[in-house]
C-alpha cells in the first residue's frame, strides 16, 4: 500500500510537469500564460511537499515496528528467564517434598512413639514408683513432651514451606502467562501496523 501511494504521488507530479510543458507550448502568445504556469506550479509544489510528508510517514512507521520489536524481544526473554525460574523452584519443591515427606513420616512416627511411652511410664509409675522417683521421671517426661512439641513445630515449617512454594510458583505462572499474552498483543500491534 506504502509503495503503490508513493508511486501514485511520483505519477502524478510527472502528469503535471508534462501538462506544464504542453501549456507552456500552447500558451507562449497567450495573456493569462504566466498565470496557469504559476497555478501549476504550485500544485508541483504541492505534490512535492505531500510526497516528502509521506516518506516521513513511512519512516515513522519503520521506527514504530523496530520499537516492537525490541519489546517482543525483552519479554521473550522474560519469559524464558521466568520459565526458567518456575523450572528451578519446581525442581527445588520436589526435592523439598521427597525430604520433608521422609521426615513428616519419621516425625510422625516419633512423636507417637514418645507420647506412648510417655502414657506407659505414667501408669507404671503411679502405684510403684516414689515421689522422688516420680518427680524425676515427669521432669524426663516434660523432656520428652518438650521433644515432641519441637518436632510438631518442625512439622508445621516443612509444610508452610510447601504451602509457600506452590504459592510462589502459581504467582510466577499467572505472570508467565500475562507475558505471554502480552507478547502475543504486541504481535498483533505489529502484524496490523505492518
Amino acid at each position: 500500500d506504502i509503495k503503490q501511494t508513493k508511486r501514485a504521488i511520483e505519477l502524478e507530479r510527472d502528469n503535471l510537469r508534462g501538462e506544464i510543458e504542453q501549456l507552456k507550448a500552447r500558451t507562449t502568445n497567450s495573456k493569462d500564460s504566466k498565470k496557469v504556469l504559476e497555478y501549476y506550479k504550485v500544485e508541483l509544489e504541492n505534490s512535492k511537499r505531500k510526497a516528502i510528508e509521506f516518506e516521513d510517514a513511512v519512516k515513522d512507521k519503520n521506527n514504530e515496528i523496530v520499537n516492537l520489536k525490541n519489546v517482543i524481544s525483552k519479554l521473550e526473554r522474560e519469559a524464558r528467564f521466568k520459565d526458567e525460574k518456575i523450572s528451578s523452584l519446581e525442581t527445588q519443591m520436589e526435592e523439598l517434598l521427597c525430604k520433608s515427606d521422609d521426615s513428616y513420616e519419621d516425625l510422625k512416627h516419633k512423636v507417637a512413639k514418645l507420647e506412648n511411652e510417655l502414657e506407659l511410664r505414667k501408669v507404671n509409675t503411679e502405684d510403684s514408683m516414689t515421689t522422688e522417683k516420680l518427680i524425676i521421671l515427669e521432669e524426663s517426661n516434660k523432656d520428652r513432651e518438650a521433644e515432641c512439641v519441637k518436632n510438631r513445630q518442625r512439622i508445621e515449617e516443612l509444610q508452610k514451606i510447601i504451602r509457600d512454594l506452590e504459592e510462589e510458583i502459581d504467582n510466577l505462572k499467572n505472570e508467565l502467562s500475562t507475558i505471554n499474552e502480552h507478547i502475543g498483543d504486541n504481535a498483533e500491534v505489529q502484524r496490523t501496523s505492518i
